[in-house]
């Protein structure tokens, strides 16, 4: 239900907008079919819901309210280096194209800021890759050999 945030959402001042979970809507709003439009509070301040996403994964998740993800001037810093963005690669590009220009922007960060930037580094990788913990990964294949061995 609703929609996903627009390309002005994601400006400091105009970031006041939600999206939340199949499970909440069900289970914190009743199922209320008129949640699009109204507003929730969340840390003291008003957010306006904007979309219900569909039944799913994210309904597994700790997190049950998306916002966009955006920083003021006095938050930006070049000394934190722990952001995770997930996307999606264009058609016919390689993720080995993709690292080569991750790896160029990276370089160019490491000029522009050389106190907080200069080697790091970016990686792209597919998401398979971050879904599951690989000892969890490696379980569930010999889970899967079993159950095949005993069928």
């Amino acid at each position: 239900m609703g929609r996903y945030f627009l390309p002005e959402e994601g400006v400091a001042g105009k970031d006041h907008v939600a999206i939340i979970t199949h499970k909440l809507w069900q289970g914190y709003f009743a199922s209320d079919p008129n949640i699009i439009g109204k507003q929730i509070h969340l840390n003291g301040d008003l957010y306006t819901v904007i979309g219900v996403q569909t039944p799913g994964q994210p309904d597994r998740l700790v997190r049950q309210i998306v916002l966009p993800f955006v920083f003021t001037p006095e938050q930006m810093s070049h000394d934190v280096h722990w952001l995770v963005v997930l996307g999606r690669l264009k058609p016919g590009v390689t993720i080995a194209q993709a690292n080569a220009d991750m790896d160029t922007v990276s370089r160019h960060l490491g000029e522009i800021y050389p106190k907080s930037n200069k080697g790091w580094s970016v990686s792209v990788e597919p998401l398979k890759n971050d879904f599951l913990d690989p000892g969890v990964r490696t379980g569930l294949w010999f889970l899967l050999g079993a159950v095949g061995f005993v069928l």
